[in-house]
């Protein structure tokens, strides 16, 4: 409360300086803009006070602001404590759903190679290529080169990916058509661990 009554009357010193001013100094078009400043400002002073005064009041009342007051109210509460209860639980459920989801997709191979694809594409295919011991050349797009997918450890969501759109020159200059397979753990930490390993045949 000390801080906002210490603005407004800084604020309103302000605002009552300028005004003395305009009157000293400017002619009557200029008084009046100086005068129409001189409520501009004070209106602002009134609405930022306002403002303050109303998180203060929802602060004592324990909630965070006054649009946490206000959000409370409008679902029905009047207590910050209720409020608080309310969140919590809304915000537990929301995370047990979403816990579920993730659950239900890790146990379907369609669903969870999509995030192992993800990975593969910025990391498996980048490592297929440093594998090369000479030259390469990849034979299809981007979203060609890994075609097909299987459990690995279906228990812990390993895949393994699987695609032969790599062409590789040997030692003698030959080119040969190259299987690569990955196994990917698509929700390790960090990023980079997500690539378990990599085989070329």
């Amino acid at each position: 409360m000390e801080f906002i009554f210490a603005s407004i009357c800084f604020f309103a010193i302000a605002a009552i300086i300028w005004n003395l001013a305009a009157a000293a100094f400017f002619g009557d078009k200029e008084k009046r803009k100086a005068l129409a400043g001189f409520f501009l400002v004070i209106a602002a002073i009134a609405v930022y006070a306002g403002m303050e005064y109303a998180d203060y009041n929802s602060r004592r009342a324990g909630f965070i602001d006054n649009k946490d007051r206000i959000a409370a109210e409008k679902e029905g509460f009047s207590r910050a404590d209720e409020w608080r209860a309310f969140n919590e639980e809304k915000l537990a459920k929301q995370k047990a759903d979403e816990e579920q989801k993730v659950a239900a997709c890790r146990s379907d191979l369609e669903c969870w190679s999509k995030k192992a694809v993800q990975v593969g594409i910025s990391l498996c295919l980048k490592r297929v290529q440093t594998m090369a011991e000479y030259e390469y050349e990849w034979l299809g797009g981007v979203f060609d080169r890994l075609s097909r997918v299987r459990w690995q450890d279906k228990e812990n969501g390993i895949i393994t990916l699987i695609g032969d759109k790599i062409a590789m020159r040997d030692e003698f200059g030959s080119w040969a058509r190259k299987m690569y397979e990955c196994d990917v753990d698509p929700v390790a930490e960090p990023y980079d661990k997500r690539l378990l390993e990599v085989r070329i045949y």
